[in-house]
């Protein structure tokens, strides 16, 4: 799927799924399940000029994915909500120019946000975590998701857990 990712979403957004683009490796996959999302990685692609991303971030230099990656996003085909997490820090920047860009009317996603992770063991970060994880929840039914509930977070664990071990059995 990650060959072509973009293919992908849109045989399934073809077939009716509700496709959410993400960006960074922390996202809540199941959770997105659960609300009734199609979560599809959304991945720089390598090798082209990035002119929207130089006037919108400044040149690139030897930073190539986060420029890459707002191509992406200003692309016109790319139409599905997005969602970014704080995997790391260029991730925030990008969601922020993009933010902003909307904040001033101009041309790019219009249906996007952050979900800011703490992975860190202790009863605070846990906390901050249970209060983001409510604010994504509340943003995936504001944009036409279901609000998850036990029953279908269940369900999205276990087809992740079933999808994780075809996965083993394949590698080995």
């Amino acid at each position: 799927a990650y060959g072509d990712a973009d293919a992908v979403a849109a045989r399934l957004r073809t077939a009716g799924h509700r496709v959410l683009r993400v960006v960074g490796s922390d996202a809540p996959m199941a959770l997105l399940r659960a609300a009734g999302f199609t979560p599809i990685r959304l991945a720089p692609t390598a090798g082209e000029a990035t002119p929207v991303a130089d006037a919108l971030l400044g040149p690139s230099g030897a930073r190539k994915r986060p420029h890459q990656l707002v191509e992406r996003l200003f692309d016109p085909a790319m139409t599905d909500p997005v969602l970014f997490t704080r995997a790391d820090a260029e991730q925030a920047q990008i969601y922020s120019a993009i933010r902003e860009n909307a904040r001033l009317g101009a041309p790019g996603p219009r249906i996007a946000t952050l979900l800011d992770f703490l992975h860190l063991d202790r009863a605070s970060s846990q906390a901050y975590n249970a209060a983001r994880l409510a604010q994504l929840c509340e943003w995936l039914v504001q944009i036409g998701g279901e609000s998850p509930d036990s029953a279908h977070l269940a369900t999205a664990a276990d087809e992740a857990d079933q999808v994780n071990e075809l996965l083993r059995q394949a590698d080995a």
